[in-house]
């Protein structure tokens, strides 16, 4: 079979990227006889996977990002020959007449749709519907995702289906010696609380810092990981205004 994946979010960072990025690693270790064509919009990611002779990069420009997944994806795929295309990210290819799969993450859109941009919302309304049912498959990363799907979308609950998420084989108990360096290198103490996200209201950061501020002057530091993505402005101010340190 002659796989193609929709890599234009390769770029971008979060928990999606990181998801698509250890998909493929994993995917391409199997012995599973498939030809796998990855369809980038950036070409700075040639040869991230070329090591594996089942694999073939292809670079497709489109200056926009509906148009990338509605038009340029669709006619790559006839002129590749494609036999099904898969999209880690939240929409299929609409016009390419072949069977797709694509994975929606959660219904977070719809549970809490006011902590989206406003255009967000109604592309995700409009479209999100659409897209499930024209897929063959839709993948969730949990059961509970799946029952969301189904509640807040409307989609066929035979299509979706639970793949759970794995710890990667980087989570484990770290030596002294190795920890040494990166203690250092922050500033850390022995004991800390760890946040580790983009920042945005569906992290609840903001109820994170009022909570962190009960514990008082003894709580160990507060170590926040990430990055900005939309709507931060409120949770960044509160850390000023609970007199907590940056």
């Amino acid at each position: 079979m002659r796989i193609g994946f929709m890599l234009r979010n390769m770029h971008e960072l979060g928990g999606i990227q990181v998801y698509t990025l250890n998909l493929l690693t994993e995917m391409l270790t199997l012995d599973s006889g498939h030809e796998f064509f990855l369809l980038y919009q950036d070409p700075q990611f040639l040869g991230r996977f070329g090591f594996n002779p089942r694999v073939r990069e292809v670079v497709i420009r489109f200056p926009t990002k509906l148009g990338w997944d509605q038009l340029a994806v669709p006619w790559a795929a006839l002129l590749l020959k494609l036999d099904l295309i898969v999209n880690p990210k939240l929409s299929v290819p609409l016009l390419s007449g072949r069977p797709s799969v694509f994975t929606l993450h959660g219904a977070e859109q719809f549970a809490v749709p006011e902590v989206f941009p406003a255009l967000d919302r109604i592309y995700s309304r409009i479209m999100m519907p659409i897209y499930c049912r024209r897929a063959a498959a839709v993948i969730s990363t949990t059961q509970m995702g799946v029952d969301e799907i189904v509640r807040f979308v409307g989609a066929d609950r035979q299509k979706l289906h639970p793949v759970h998420e794995a710890a990667h084989p980087r989570f484990r108990p770290w030596s002294a010696a190795e920890l040494a360096p990166i203690r250092e290198r922050y500033g850390l103490p022995e004991r800390y609380l760890l946040f580790v996200g983009g920042l945005n209201p569906l992290k609840n950061f903001s109820n994170l810092l009022r909570a962190y501020k009960l514990l008082g002057e003894n709580a160990p530091p507060l170590v926040a990981v990430g990055f900005l993505r939309w709507k931060f402005s409120e949770d960044v101010a509160l850390i000023k205004e609970l007199g907590l340190r940056r």
